[in-house]
């Protein structure tokens, strides 16, 4: 089962979609904090999430209308629990679910009114809930103990209309009649609870839907196909990183990769955009396999059993140990959940960069012979040299021009990130010094670099 923790899913940028759902109600908005990557499995449900989700998109109708019936619902779960477990309801409870009868009325025939078929949703009316709860059948939002409810209470408040003031009396007396019309309705609505908890399940279902319906208009999502066991992504990105490049005046550069079982080899020098390459291919896995379009332009991609990988610092992960040490620890933790009859994506950011140069390079050349007997789908972004020749291999392309800058920042615009496929012995581009030269280093400094190339 997949699982990242919330420092993982700010790594690759999950965090930011996330917080860019709006649902409208309160159940979609709980379901929002749960989202979760469905299982292998569970591959009959991501279909229909996502052929719902396309549904909606293609749906010419106006759900102005269900989304402002949406915002009404209030969270009255609470107030349900109570029916099972024989706890009379209060007046508020009483109101709080007559409210949401009268809403769910009004969303039953809205969203059948829409003509739209979404596969395990229904929803259900409940007019005997109503009439329970509305004997007047005056169908308004407010709450009362109606006298229409009992006789005995209709003669109660006559005394108490002509009596003036009141008795204690006659207030303990209508107190003790409304207790026991609350006692009876409550009996009366607990058949009908399975029923409200089922359309609060659609409910959910709905909300979430449209909210990610939303986010799909707003970036411009792909529906994704759901393959057995390879990924291609063409123009996929970031919408978080490209959120912050728009505000600076910049534009995120997408990337296209074809990823299959076996290792694949990311190269380039450092600040090239490898480890974004990997975060928007641990990204958009992650999303898809929770419910969500792709941030891309096309998108075929499987269902994993694991997503791993390890970006930054991991000293902290294994408690006494050095960075090195801690990433060796949970790179075997990752080959070792890497079995045959599962299916991982593995994204490894530069692995043994924290060692010595020779030791570092036959770490990441073992690593990568390795990883390709498996039967995962692993990506390995590396510096070092020969690393990797004999597998399917990406470069970011690199440096467009080799021009002093005045301000570090504008390093993106001389740099090129696009992906580019290395066949053979073609030569990948080496822009470390260039970097230096562009980044304006001392130049007794950078002399003495390229004298020791």
């Amino acid at each position: 089962m997949i699982k990242l923790s919330d420092k993982e899913l700010i790594q690759i940028g999950a965090d930011f979609v996330l917080d860019a759902l709006s649902p409208h109600t309160p159940y979609g908005s709980s379901a929002a904090r749960l989202i979760s990557p469905y299982k292998r499995s569970e591959a009959a449900y991501l279909h229909a999430e996502l052929s719902n989700i396309n549904s909606i998109l293609k749906c010419s109708g106006d759900f102005n209308p269900l989304t402002a019936i949406l915002v009404k619902f209030r969270d009255i779960r609470g107030s349900l629990h109570k029916l099972p477990n024989g706890k009379t309801l209060s007046d508020v409870d009483l109101f709080e679910i007559k409210s949401f009868t009268l809403s769910l009325h009004k969303l039953v025939d809205e969203f059948y009114g829409l003509n739209i078929n979404l596969q395990n949703i229904t929803f259900v009316k409940i007019p005997a809930a109503l009439s329970i709860l509305d004997p007047d059948g005056l169908n308004l939002p407010s709450f009362h103990i109606s006298e229409k409810h009992s006789i005995k209470l209709e003669e109660i408040r006559s005394k108490k209309r002509l009596a003036n003031p009141p008795t204690q009396e006659i207030i303990d007396e209508e107190y003790t009649e409304e207790l026991r019309i609350r006692t009876e309705l409550t009996k009366q609505l607990l058949p009908h609870h399975d029923i409200f908890i089922n359309n609060i399940t659609n409910i959910t279902k709905l909300d979430l839907l449209l909210a990610k319906a939303t986010l799909c208009r707003t970036y411009g999502c792909c529906m994704p196909i759901i393959t057995e066991n390879t990924v291609n992504l063409q123009g996929a990105y970031s919408p978080g990183v490209a959120n912050t490049l728009s505000r600076r005046g910049r534009k995120f550069v997408p990337i296209d990769i074809r990823l299959a079982p076996g290792v694949t080899v990311i190269t380039g020098a450092n600040m090239g955009g490898k480890s974004l390459s990997l975060k928007t291919v641990a990204l958009n896995c992650y999303l898809v396999q929770c419910g969500f379009f792709a941030f891309a332009d096309e998108a075929a991609l499987p269902m994993f059993d694991n997503i791993d990988f390890i970006f930054d610092d991991l000293s902290d992960v294994h408690a006494g140990l050095s960075s090195f040490g801690a990433e060796i620890l949970r790179i075997d933790e990752i080959i070792t959940k890497a079995t045959d009859d599962s299916l991982s994506l593995i994204l490894l950011d530069e692995p043994a960069k924290g060692t010595n140069p020779r030791e570092g390079r036959a770490i990441a050349a073992g690593l990568t012979e390795f990883l390709n007997t498996l039967l995962s789908i692993s990506v390995i972004s590396t510096h070092y040299g020969n690393v990797g020749d004999k597998y399917r291999r990406y470069a970011i392309s690199g440096l467009k021009s080799v021009k002093e800058l005045q301000n570090p920042q504008d390093l993106h615009d001389v740099m090129d990130y696009r992906l580019i496929q290395i066949h053979g012995d073609a030569d990948i581009p080496h822009d470390a010094i260039n970097i230096c030269k562009i980044l304006r280093i001392n130049n007794a400094l950078l002399r003495t670099i390229e004298k020791n190339i």
